[in-house]
């Protein structure tokens, strides 16, 4: 199997995100002290964000923040509506890798193989995942503001297409291993509530889906695709 990692083309188009950053918050990550890596993930992530919102919505009429410190509601991402309306999307930058690592591991990937058929696998690289991360908050964006039906659970039994039959079943399996970690962690009821939504089925589903194009070779215009993909009735 080919693992794409450098095409040209879907790397041009996330290098044009980090054009726009903004420059007093990206000069605020770098002197904000905290570990290489957790920048250098922060800047990542964040030049995914903007390139799959600008790429969906023609626009860059939204908010972007880093808050430089851990989350004490357990979030390391999210995409929020501001009182005014806009788009908004925060990200967490203190200990950001080591949440980026902990979802490489959990989750691993899943890939077709030769022979036509998906397997799950482990993932040894970081930008599938931070692609998949960024898809799934931009996904959001699409529930709340374009507004498409929800994949959900309950399609395993009611859709026909194979790809999306599979992960459909592999985000469920994912889900179920989330709601036993986070209450392990003593994650706050709220945030487990919000996890185990509908909106984040869809959105993981999404991450999911990006994540196996982008290791098998896709194109910016694809992952735009999947990321307003609906469920297919």
């Amino acid at each position: 199997m080919t693992h794409v990692l450098t095409s040209s083309g879907l790397m041009k188009s996330f290098v044009k995100g980090a054009l726009r950053i903004n420059p007093t918050h990206m000069i605020q990550l770098l002197e904000s002290g905290l570990d290489k890596q957790d920048i250098e993930a922060s800047a990542r992530l964040l030049i995914c964000i903007i390139s799959l919102h600008q790429g969906v919505t023609n626009s860059l009429d939204f908010h972007h923040r880093f808050i430089l410190e851990k989350s004490k509601k357990g979030y390391f991402a999210l995409y929020e509506l501001t009182p005014e309306g806009k788009a908004r999307y925060s990200i967490w930058a203190e200990g950001l890798w080591d949440n980026l690592q902990d979802i490489k591991e959990q989750a691993g990937i899943l890939v077709m193989n030769n022979e036509g058929i998906y397997q799950h696998e482990e993932l040894n690289s970081d930008f599938e995942n931070i692609i998949g991360v960024g898809a799934h908050e931009v996904r959001h964006h699409v529930q709340y503001c374009i507004g498409i039906p929800l994949f959900s659970p309950s399609h395993i039994d009611r859709v026909r297409d194979y790809r999306i039959r599979q992960f459909l079943s592999f985000t469920r399996q994912l889900k179920q291993q989330q709601r036993m970690s986070f209450i392990s962690q003593g994650r706050p009821k709220e945030y487990i509530s919000r996890q185990m939504s509908d909106w984040e089925f869809d959105a993981l589903m999404i991450e999911e889906l990006v994540k196996s194009a982008t290791y098998m070779g896709t194109t910016y215009q694809d992952l735009l695709d999947l990321i307003q993909m609906q469920p297919p009735f």
